[in-house]
């Protein structure tokens, strides 16, 4: 059996990898400019099941999030290069309602709430993700790509606008992310595109675990250097970094953590997230006599794209 998949992102990737373990299964995947080159690799690598300002679990978040943490581990362990840090998430309460909110959502082995005490960071108290982890993106898919064509996955960098030229195929899975409604057959879609950027930064004040708020900071591979973000556009004329938008993400993420003032900005990182303009679940539709689209992750992508990917899987 042979399938297609057009887009190397993270979902792409993860039905590489479950693909690859079937060995009656031939796969090819296609994106016109290379392996987690979108919105994907750009993530600030935020993992964790409580998204939103008032930090409610994710629909089936447990469960996409336990699959999450073990696909990560799976990928660590074989490809032996450190794609994620399991070094927790602090979510500041910042105002009353958030605080009502949150001690509301703490859930046993999921989340607690935390005061200060515990961390010494000035922070005041707020909600503790054990769990969190930050996952180093661009690692995460190289090392994911390198498992993947390892096991036979081939690659052909090319742009895909039609399904019609994937003929040769018995299955083809759209996981294009933003490049989605270029696909003639996907066209249609009721979709909402959200630029979204991000500040690599540098700190004398090295994190020893995540923030999020209104914004987030997490830590990356390299103990002085932070990604603060993310920015929500939903008007934009250009994919494209803008630093004029980007470098308020300072002022924001300084509401909850002070030092940001200080973070010496590296590089403006931007991509453009796809989701359900009234859902915050992937969208999985047959497309076609042959097609599946697996698109709208929006900001939830490293939460769900194992979750999905592998029903997505089970529909071949």
């Amino acid at each position: 059996m042979r399938i297609a998949i057009v887009g190397a992102g993270m979902a792409g990737l993860a039905l590489c990898r479950i693909f690859s373990k079937r060995k009656e299964i031939e796969v090819t995947l296609f994106d016109a400019k290379g392996i987690g080159l979108g919105a994907s690799g750009v993530s600030t690598g935020l993992l964790h099941p409580f998204p939103g300002k008032h930090a409610n679990l994710s629909r089936d978040g447990e469960a996409a999030f336990l699959e999450s943490l073990q696909f990560l581990e799976d990928v660590e362990t074989e490809s032996g290069k450190k794609v994620h840090q399991r070094c927790g998430i602090f979510r500041p309460a910042i105002r009353e309602e958030q605080k009502r909110d949150f001690m509301k959502n703490q859930i046993e082995g999921l989340s607690c709430w935390k005061e200060d005490v515990l961390f010494g960071s000035g922070l005041g108290s707020g909600l503790w993700i054990p769990k969190g982890t930050v996952v180093f993106m661009r690692s995460y898919l190289l090392a994911l790509w390198d498992l993947v064509q390892k096991e036979g996955v081939k690659f052909q960098q090319k742009n895909i606008t039609s399904l019609s030229e994937l003929s040769l195929f018995d299955h083809v899975i759209v996981t294009a992310g933003y490049e989605t409604q270029n696909i003639a057959e996907c066209k249609k879609l009721h979709l909402s595109k959200i630029k979204g950027q991000a500040l690599l930064c540098r700190t004398t004040q090295p994190l020893s675990f995540a923030l999020a708020s209104h914004g987030h900071i997490s830590p990356t591979e390299d103990p002085q250097l932070v990604l603060v973000g993310s920015t929500y556009e939903r008007n934009f004329s250009s994919p494209d970094p803008d630093p004029v938008v980007a470098l308020q993400l300072l002022q924001q993420v300084a509401s909850f953590y002070q030092e940001a003032l200080h973070f010496e900005v590296i590089q403006v990182l931007s991509g453009v997230r796809i989701s359900h303009p009234n859902r915050h679940q992937p969208i999985v539709e047959k497309i076609g006599k042959n097609g599946i689209v697996f698109t709208g992750l929006g900001s939830r992508g490293l939460l769900y794209h194992v979750f999905f990917a592998k029903k997505v899987a089970e529909m071949i």
